[in-house]
């Protein structure tokens, strides 16, 4: 697997399915949040807009009216991870791969085991071009595969339209994490639960017609800004199983929420911004420890913008 290929993996498929799923959010705001695809927050010390990104995308979609003024209004522009980056860790063959001499059915449980061969076989992968490859690369690869075979070789994200967008604007744009830590990060998953998911992913009964209908929605809904139907289509193509939910929210949302929230503030604090716009995944926003609350518990005003065509 070369450099390309586990960048397109590992950040763009398998990093955004890890970052959807939340509970349903107790949190209310202004406005008509559920509706909305942006909201504002407002504190003496700075106004963020606050947009929910989607991670594929067909490439014919734009940017919504509402969002694009958003971005003009914005002195800074606070985007997840740069997916251009080629900077990849030194250790990258340690994140990849099982140990010197070890197969990744070692690591699985027998259930996950062979419903893994049975998925290779039904694809035609040979099994040795998996077999030294973690659980969440394979997951990652798998589910690229997969959108190919859905249509969808070429896909776009949120964040890459706004890099377009931005292009000699002359704006700041901040990365709130590099690739290499989004990869660590993944990589940091338990065994256990790398099988988990990927037996997860593995039971999924989707069919590639399914699985296109399904990433249209989801886009159609982000221009739409309808929040409530992108939740429901995303929870049909990943569902974290219940027994590792608690430790996957924490690890790969709840704390970086955190992080993502201090780097905001801290930019504040530092450089007197008028507007800033945060656009990091959907489902970081939502839920008791989403970006939401965060703000709205440090004294921003949340206020939902609707989506003008």
């Amino acid at each position: 697997m070369d450099r390309r290929q586990f960048l397109r993996a590992a950040s763009c498929a398998g990093f955004a399915s890890l970052a959807i799923h939340t509970k349903a959010s107790s949190f209310e705001v202004s406005g008509e949040a559920q509706n909305g695809i942006i909201w504002r927050a407002d504190s003496k010390k700075g106004n963020v807009f606050l947009t929910p990104t989607v991670h594929k995308l067909p490439r014919h979609l734009k940017v919504p009216h509402q969002i694009s003024i958003a971005l003009q209004q914005s002195d800074v522009i606070f985007i997840e991870a740069n997916t251009d980056d080629k900077a990849l860790p030194e250790d990258k063959s340690s994140l990849i791969y099982v140990d010197t001499n070890d197969s990744v059915f070692e690591n699985l449980s027998p259930a996950t085991t062979q419903l893994l061969k049975l998925k290779l076989a039904t694809i035609n992968i040979p099994i040795e071009k998996i077999i030294r490859l973690k659980p969440w690369v394979i997951s990652s690869i798998l589910e690229e595969r997969e959108l190919a075979d859905s249509g969808f070789e070429s896909l776009t994200s949120v964040e890459q339209l706004f890099k377009e967008i931005e292009k000699g604007s002359g704006k700041k744009v901040i990365y709130l994490e590099t690739i290499s830590q989004q990869l660590r990060l993944f990589d940091s998953l338990p065994d256990h639960i790398q099988d988990a998911m990927l037996q997860n992913y593995l039971l999924q009964k989707m069919s590639s017609k399914d699985t296109q209908k399904v990433v249209i929605r989801i886009a159609q809904a982000w221009e739409q800004g309808n929040i409530t139907c992108v939740q429901t289509q995303m929870k049909k193509i990943d569902v974290i199983p219940a027994n590792v939910e608690e430790t996957v929210n924490r690890v790969m949302l709840a704390n970086r929420n955190l992080a993502f929230f201090k780097q905001v503030n801290e930019h504040f604090d530092l450089i007197p911004t008028n507007f800033a716009t945060l656009a990091v995944g959907f489902n970081y926003y939502l839920g008791d420890q989403g970006l939401l609350r965060l703000f709205q518990d440090s004294g921003y005003k949340i206020t939902s913008l609707r989506i003008s065509k």
